[in-house]
């Protein structure tokens, strides 16, 4: 996706130009906000809140395709059937949280180590500010998603031991939030949660025949290591069950982008698509 990290973050990946998937989806999420901002202005929708509402279902698109590159690194289209999909839940279910849907990129960064070196200072004190964002909202499930991504990172080679400390702090963040709740009733489980559900399951097929990446971190020179990556998947899938499972509809939709990856990277797998081929992220063409 670039270049490499740089000099103050190892996690943020700048477009590169010089990609054709990148100039695609730039592309692609430009069409989306137009269409997007034409279809509710025809509504009769305010001419601000089309523009704001078109503008979040674009970055919805491309975190969708975002999220997908991480959990498919060795593909690149893939991740386009993932941007597609979630147009679907953002239409039906309303905008996703951009927040949260940032802080699981982020830690799935952290953990498959796409970018190449270990998390600097300043991309931890970002995560832990949108953790405690999270906490704020009454999005716990963020909070132990972040926790596990530091845990992975700190015992996972090459192991990033001072991230047991960020771990802590984040399961610090859950507990002041949750000791400032009043709780909620458990959510019953509807049609919607069982579909939602049941389409992330090819996703597991993806896991179970993961084996050593192909793709080169941005850095280059080292490929991908497979324990980080399938640890990422892992992380991917649990976050977002637990979001249902805790949240219901509101916990799908708040992180429906993340859901599209799963769903869509998936079903690319399932499909055995002929068009499935490497990608290295060293070598643009």
């Amino acid at each position: 996706m670039s270049k490499g990290p740089s000099r103050f973050s190892s996690i943020g990946r700048p477009i590169d130009r010089r990609y054709p998937t990148n100039q695609a989806i730039a592309g692609l999420a430009l069409v989306v906000a137009i269409l997007g901002f034409a279809v509710r202005r025809l509504t009769g929708t305010h001419p601000l809140e089309s523009f704001t509402g078109a503008l979040v279902l674009a970055i919805g698109f491309f975190l969708a395709w975002a999220i997908a590159r991480e959990l498919d690194p060795d593909h690149d289209a893939s991740a386009f059937v993932a941007a597609a999909l979630s147009l679907v839940p953002q239409t039906v279910l309303g905008r996703p949280d951009l927040a949260g849907v940032l802080l699981i990129l982020l830690v799935l960064r952290i953990v498959n180590r796409t970018v190449g070196p270990a998390a600097q200072p300043l991309d931890t004190i970002g995560i832990l500010a949108l953790v405690g964002v999270a906490v704020w909202r009454g999005q716990p499930v963020l909070a132990l998603a972040a926790a596990g991504a530091f845990v992975l990172d700190a015992i996972l080679d090459p192991a990033h031991r001072i991230h047991l400390a960020a771990a802590g702090a984040s399961i610090g963040l859950l507990g002041v939030g949750l000791s400032r709740s009043a709780g909620t009733a458990p959510v019953p489980l509807t049609l919607l949660m069982g579909l939602a559900l049941a389409l992330m399951v090819p996703f597991l097929f993806l896991i179970a025949a993961s084996g050593s990446p192909r793709t080169f971190s941005d850095t280059g020179g080292n490929l991908l290591r497979g324990r980080r990556v399938r640890a990422a998947q892992w992380l991917a899938l649990a976050a977002m069950a637990g979001s249902i499972l805790v949240g219901g509809q509101a916990g799908l939709a708040s992180l429906s982008p993340l859901w599209a990856a799963l769903v869509g990277v998936g079903a690319y797998f399932s499909i055995g698509a002929p068009t499935r081929l490497p990608h290295s992220v060293q070598d643009p063409s």
